[in-house]
């Protein structure tokens, strides 16, 4: 497994840890998504849409440590449910709670992302749709 790790700091309160697995590519994001940090998270996702062939296929964003979520970090996150599906990679969220899982209920949102409590979890499932 590789890790890549985008570190935060006080003028980019997210950091980025990027995992690889035989199943997926793991996002973990660690502090607040927000419209000043969005390009952190949209940067991972350009690196791993730039690897040609797509391995591992499957995507899982690990939210379990995200200690905030704005409008702008919600609409980033289907922006990258967007561009995970034209690519047709499968995407699922891991560690939703809290706030943030309200969020997701009350906008119809956990509707379409498909949302697991562990990595492993959230692996099996991907592990199932690439079958």
């Amino acid at each position: 497994m590789s890790v890549l790790d985008t570190p935060g700091s006080l003028d980019q309160p997210l950091r980025v840890r990027v995992c690889r697995s035989s199943t997926a590519v793991v996002l973990a994001l660690h502090g607040e998504l927000d419209e000043y940090t969005t390009a952190l998270l949209t940067g991972a996702v350009d690196k791993v849409l730039a690897q040609s062939p797509p391995h591992p296929p499957g995507v899982i964003v690990d939210v379990s440590e995200l200690t905030f979520c704005d409008s702008s970090g919600l609409g980033a996150l289907i922006g990258v449910r967007k561009r995970l599906v034209a690519a047709e990679r499968p995407l699922a969220l891991v560690g939703v709670h809290g706030m943030f899982e309200r969020i997701l209920h009350r906008t119809g949102l956990d509707q379409i992302f498909s949302c697991y409590e562990t990595v492993a979890e959230a692996g099996r499932a991907l592990r199932g749709v690439l079958a």
